[in-house]
């Protein structure tokens, strides 16, 4: 298994040119093609959200405005995501045409409901940057990450605000042993192992000591030498504590997994995810 296929929402939001820099790193690692997908909103989808009673004319008018301002920030979103691809030394084209050059993105452009679209181009990928979304406690997370995260069953990798170049020169792993997290370095083992080391991080107060030497002695047998470090006990959540151990051990990425609360509400984010997502400085490779 290797990120052949990469898929980068492509919105054109705070954030995007980050996870776009991230991914067109990785391509470059991995020798991979990449998909910038842009969602742009149906008109009389929008119309119908305004409610009832309007009609005519002012339908019409309505409906012109936000077509002319969805192609307004599609055509802003391409040419920002041109000029990044230029500048990395990859050649951004259009979903169907074809080229010769070495390193490829992929502009595809659709109309629909975001969460959907992503969630429909990302069960044919490898792997789906996307920014950090901006989130307070105990808040709703965008259609972006949420159709990405809960709707692809495929890796998600979270880019920060200011993303390094370089990404997986050392990877941290937040293990316990679950199921959830064994699922998770799994789809990171690429990285892992493409990785010059790997730190384990484990609640050892709480018994974490033996299956984090369990995941040691795994990850050697894939010629991956790795460290084991502790949660700090303090008054910080629990995501970011991980994060600040993995960032004391040097780290560049952060892999764990992504939990969720029960279905009614599944678009809110269990603790450790959320605050991982809320304070993290560094990337995020996550599967839910």
């Amino acid at each position: 298994m290797t990120f052949k296929a990469l898929l980068v929402p492509f919105a054109g939001e705070p954030g995007s040119e980050a996870a776009l820099g991230m991914a067109l790193a990785l391509g470059e690692r991995f020798n991979s093609q990449i998909e910038l997908l842009h969602v742009a909103i149906d008109p009389i989808t929008a119309l119908a959200g305004m409610g009832e009673g309007i009609a005519g004319a002012t339908a019409s008018l309505i409906i012109e405005s936000s077509q002319a301002a969805a192609d307004a920030r599609a055509e802003e979103a391409h040419q920002v995501a041109e000029a990044a691809c230029r500048t990395a030394g990859w050649v951004l084209m259009a979903a169907g045409e074809q080229s010769t050059a070495g390193h490829l993105a992929i502009w595809r452009q659709t109309v629909g409901v975001e969460s959907e679209e992503i969630a429909s181009r990302g069960r044919v990928a490898d792997l789906i940057v996307v920014p950090t979304p901006a989130l307070d406690e105990g808040s709703a997370i965008s259609g972006l990450v949420a159709g990405a995260l809960f709707e692809t069953g495929r890796p998600v990798m979270v880019a920060p605000e200011k993303a390094p170049y370089v990404v997986g020169n050392k990877v941290a792993v937040a293990w316990n042993g679950s199921r959830e997290a064994a699922r998770t370095v799994a789809a990171a083992m690429p990285l892992i192992i493409a990785s010059q080391q790997a730190t384990v991080i484990a609640d050892l107060d709480r018994g974490g000591q033996g299956p984090a030497e369990d995941l040691v002695e795994y990850l050697a047998l894939h010629g991956v030498s790795a460290d084991i470090v502790g949660i700090p006990a303090d008054s910080r959540s629990i995501g970011e504590r991980l994060v600040y151990a993995a960032v004391t051990a040097g780290a560049d990425l952060l892999v764990m997994g992504a939990y969720g609360h029960s279905r009614l509400r599944e678009l809110m984010l269990g603790g450790a995810t959320l605050g991982a997502l809320q304070h993290t400085t560094i990337p995020l490779f996550m599967v839910h």
